[in-house]
């Protein structure tokens, strides 16, 4: 799994750095990517649920400007869930059961924020991706803190996948 997972890294720092070229094929990209099987995505999964990299930035780390290569290599796995998302259902399911795993209370102030931002991520994502599966997994989070840190992840994702504020409120008026 270790080299699988070097793999992913790589295939992240790839992703991320092609992105911005205008030569780079992603849907190509992803692809051969998605050719590892579930296999390589089990190892993308095991990469952002280890905080190891996130726990080793110092504290006070800013991940709103000059974000740390270990914060920009995870943000580039989640766009490639992302963009994996509307073809690979297990992408998807990838998405909700990284969004559901609690974050451990014994980490770093750092790494808990690196956490909750990347479920913050992940779920405005999911929203864009599929409405009802991002209410539902919303609903099935356990931590009132982290719910209501999640909150606007929730209604600015329903919005931008173009629901209108009536649609919105109807999907969330229950929680």
């Amino acid at each position: 799994m270790a080299q699988r997972r070097e793999e992913v890294r790589q295939a992240a720092n790839k992703f991320r750095h092609g992105r911005f070229n205008a030569f780079f094929r992603e849907e190509k990209f992803l692809e051969e990517f998605a050719q590892g099987g579930p296999a390589q995505l089990a190892a993308l999964k095991e990469e952002l649920t280890d905080p190891t990299s996130l726990s080793e930035l110092p504290a006070g780390t800013s991940f709103m400007h000059g974000k740390p290569e270990a914060v920009l290599e995870r943000m580039s796995m989640i766009d490639m869930l992302h963009s994996l998302a509307p073809k690979d259902p297990s992408a998807r399911d990838t998405m909700v059961a990284l969004l559901m795993e609690p974050v451990d209370s014994s980490l770093s102030d750092t790494a808990k924020k690196g956490l909750v931002g990347e479920k913050f991520d992940l779920l405005f994502r999911l929203a864009q991706l599929d409405r009802q599966l991002a209410v539902d997994s919303y609903a099935q989070l356990d931590n009132p803190k982290l719910k209501s840190l999640l909150r606007e992840a929730l209604l600015a994702g329903l919005s931008e996948s173009g629901a209108s504020m009536d649609e919105v409120k109807r999907l969330t008026r229950h929680l």
